[in-house]
């Protein structure tokens, strides 16, 4: 059983990796304007929508492998406290993403949030895939 888990766990961060283009595709949604800014940031928020529930996928089976491993205190904190984070900054995201779909032409500080929110959620997905590599590090 644990070796399903731990398979899901890993696809799952796979998919997550889309957390370290969103800053690129956040730049290039800059450039673009109209309708072509439209279908941009549709596709982008559902392919946000998509990585935050696979998100709660691995926090689900993570949780799991965490309960059968022996990790520090500080390493089990560390890596909620990201996963948080990851899924806070991916829901700030919504909202701008949603102002972007919804007006024709949609203001520059809707684009810069969506752009700080982007970096926000690629920096605390690669600390996590640094713990995760090596929970030593943390105790």
């Amino acid at each position: 059983m644990a070796t399903f888990f731990y398979l899901v766990h890993l696809l799952g961060a796979i998919v997550m990796g889309y957390y370290l283009l969103l800053p690129f595709m956040a730049g290039k949604l800059a450039a673009l304007a109209g309708e072509a800014r439209k279908g941009f940031a549709s596709s982008v928020r559902a392919f946000n929508t998509f990585a935050q529930i696979v998100l709660l996928v691995q926090l689900l089976t993570g949780g799991y492998l965490m309960s059968l491993g022996d990790y520090s205190t500080l390493w089990m904190v560390a890596t909620v406290v990201l996963i948080l984070l990851i899924g806070a900054f991916s829901g700030m995201l919504g909202k701008p993403l949603k102002r972007v779909l919804q007006a024709a032409d949609a203001d520059g500080s809707d684009v810069k949030r969506i752009r700080l929110f982007s970096a926000l959620t690629a920096v605390s997905f690669l600390l996590i895939v640094i713990i995760m590599f090596e929970p030593s590090w943390l105790g």
